[in-house]
């Protein structure tokens, strides 16, 4: 039997479970995410959007595409090679992003003073050797060494932008694989946020150096990938958080934004 009491609970539980949240509109809001997540929405999302509304981070169109969900997986820098029997080949099993991140590791560690201004087999020889010490202090695998392909590392050392960055590295303003944090209101994630609330990005730079005072970022890539267009309608908005990371740590201008792709064998700037 229900009494005037229960009844009385009961509408209070009901009043409680029924009751909106306020803030419904900030369960969305993350207070941590990567470059490499704002970078793969924004690119899933842009499909309709013209290459100028990317840029303009701070714009309501593109705050809307990067404050929805992050779900899709990301790119896989998917190196072309060809075809070896699997029962010789040391790479079988590797996925594009392993090979990407073994290109990484190799461009790290590489002393461009001594590589940039080599050519031909002077420069294929000291390139081998270099590989060959990173294995054997266990610096890179050999399967991550198996899968470097020595003419597209010999093509970037041959490059301007290698050149400049050696250039850079004798001055002792080159560096390489920089962690970074920057903090972004939470309007510039998504237009219905509050401009009061702080979002922290998260990312690793692969490459920047000073140049004539001023800033110059660089991103290796191994997407497989036919034109440079595919390259800049992915990565262009993840430049430019680098590119504005950059600027705020070191309150210097970022003059040129560089994407180097090791399947075109060219380097790509950014304006």
């Amino acid at each position: 039997m229900v009494t005037g009491q229960d009844n009385e609970i009961l509408t209070q539980l009901s009043e409680r479970f029924g009751r909106t949240y306020p803030y419904q509109y900030l369960s969305d809001l993350f207070v941590k995410t990567t470059v490499s997540e704002l970078k793969k929405k924004a690119v899933h999302d842009s499909s309709d959007q013209s290459m100028e509304d990317l840029e303009n981070l701070g714009d309501g169109g593109c705050g809307r595409r990067l404050g929805q969900a992050f779900t899709r997986q990301l790119f896989e820098e998917q190196e072309v090679v060809p075809y070896i029997p699997s029962f010789i080949d040391n790479t079988a099993g590797m996925s594009g992003t392993d090979r990407g991140s073994a290109y990484h590791k190799v461009m790290e560690l590489l002393d461009l003073g001594r590589l940039a201004g080599l050519k031909g087999q002077a420069l294929r020889e000291q390139l081998e050797k270099a590989l060959d010490i990173f294995e054997g202090e266990q610096l890179i695998s050999s399967q991550w060494r198996s899968s470097i392909s020595i003419p597209k590392v010999e093509k970037f050392l041959e490059s301007s932008l290698a050149r400049r960055m050696a250039e850079a590295d004798r001055k002792g303003k080159l560096y390489r694989e920089q962690p970074f944090v920057l903090g972004l209101t939470a309007d510039r994630i998504g237009s219905g946020f509050p401009s009061d609330e702080q979002v922290l990005i998260q990312g690793i730079i692969d490459v920047f150096f000073e140049e004539d005072g001023k800033i110059v970022v660089a991103d290796y890539k191994t997407d497989a990938v036919k034109t440079e267009k595919e390259l800049v309608d992915r990565y262009q908005v993840q430049l430019a958080y680098y590119a504005e990371a950059l600027s705020r740590l070191t309150g210097r201008e970022v003059a040129q934004k560089i994407i180097y792709s090791f399947a075109l064998g060219n380097e790509i700037v950014l304006y």
